[in-house]
C-alpha cells in the first residue's frame, strides 16, 4: 500500500493505492501547513512508500518531509520530471522544469492509453499538454486559472470588488456576474483554442482528458468532447509508486 499526495497551490489531494489501483481520494486546503497533512495522518493505513507531486514550493516540500518522518518514519519521494520515463519523452530542454503535477498527469494519461492525448488541468493555473502516439510530449501551455484571473482583476481594478460568485449568463446585468461569466469564458476559450492547436499539430482529432478542481464548472462551456479524469495526477503517482 502506497500513499500518493498531490500538493497543489490551493489544495492537497491524496489517496492510498494498492499497486496502480487507487483507493478513495481525499481533499484538504494546502495552507496553512501542516494542517492538510494532519488530515492525511488520520487514516490508519501504514504506507510502504509516499510519493508526492508538489508544486506549492519549498515550504510545502519541507513540511511534507517533516510530517512524513514524524508520522510514518518515511522520507517522501518528491517527484521531479525526467527526460524520459514510463514510456514518455519530455519536450522540455530542462526536463525538471516541467511541473511535477504535469509530469504525473502525463504518466497517468499514458497509463490509460498509448494513443495521442491532450491533458488539461484546471487549477490555480490551467495547463495543457500534448502526448503523441509515440509517448512524445510535444509541449504545453500555461494560463491563469479562473480564481487567479479573478484575484488579479480585484487586486488591480479600483471599481471592481470581490462580491462572491455571480450568475453565469451570456451577458450579465451586474458586475459580480460579469466577472463570474467573463473569467469562465476566458478559461474555456483558452482551452478550446489550445485543443484546436494540438489537433492541427497532429492533423486529426485528439482525445482530451480534463482534470483539476475547476474542471466540473468549465466542462459544460467547452466545445467538443472532453473526458473527465479528476484523479489523473494521483493515477500517475500510483504508476510511479508501483
Amino acid at each position: 500500500m502506497n500513499l500518493l499526495i498531490d500538493i497543489g497551490n490551493s489544495r492537497i489531494k491524496w489517496a492510498f493505492a494498492d499497486g496502480s489501483t487507487l483507493g478513495e481520494t481525499h481533499v484538504a486546503p494546502t495552507r496553512p501547513f501542516p494542517d492538510g497533512f494532519a488530515a492525511i495522518g488520520a487514516t490508519p493505513n501504514m504506507p510502504g512508500r509516499i510519493v508526492c507531486a508538489n508544486v506549492a514550493g519549498a515550504e510545502a516540500a519541507e513540511a511534507i518531509t517533516a510530517w512524513a518522518g514524524e508520522r510514518y518514519s518515511l522520507a517522501p519521494i518528491l517527484l521531479r520530471a525526467e527526460e524520459q520515463a514510463f514510456g514518455i519523452r519530455n519536450a522540455y530542454g530542462e526536463p525538471d522544469r516541467l511541473g511535477a503535477d504535469r509530469w504525473a498527469a502525463l504518466i497517468g494519461a499514458h497509463r490509460r492509453s498509448d494513443e495521442a492525448v491532450c491533458v488539461v488541468d484546471c487549477g490555480t493555473a490551467i495547463t495543457v499538454d500534448l502526448l503523441d502516439d509515440d509517448g512524445r510530449h510535444r509541449g504545453g501551455l500555461i494560463a491563469p486559472g479562473v480564481a487567479t484571473m479573478r484575484r488579479a482583476l480585484y487586486g488591480t481594478t479600483a471599481d471592481i470588488a470581490d462580491e462572491g460568485e455571480g450568475a453565469l449568463a451570456p451577458l450579465a446585468a451586474d458586475t459580480r456576474s460579469a466577472v463570474t461569466a467573463g473569467t469562465l469564458y476566458m478559461a474555456a476559450a483558452f482551452i478550446d483554442r489550445a485543443r484546436a492547436e494540438t489537433e492541427a499539430m497532429l492533423a486529426r482529432d485528439v482525445p482530451c482528458l480534463l482534470t483539476g478542481g475547476d474542471a466540473p464548472i468549465l466542462a459544460p462551456l467547452l466545445r467538443g468532447r472532453y473526458e473527465m479524469a479528476p484523479d489523473l495526477v494521483l493515477e500517475g503517482l500510483a504508476v510511479i509508486a508501483a
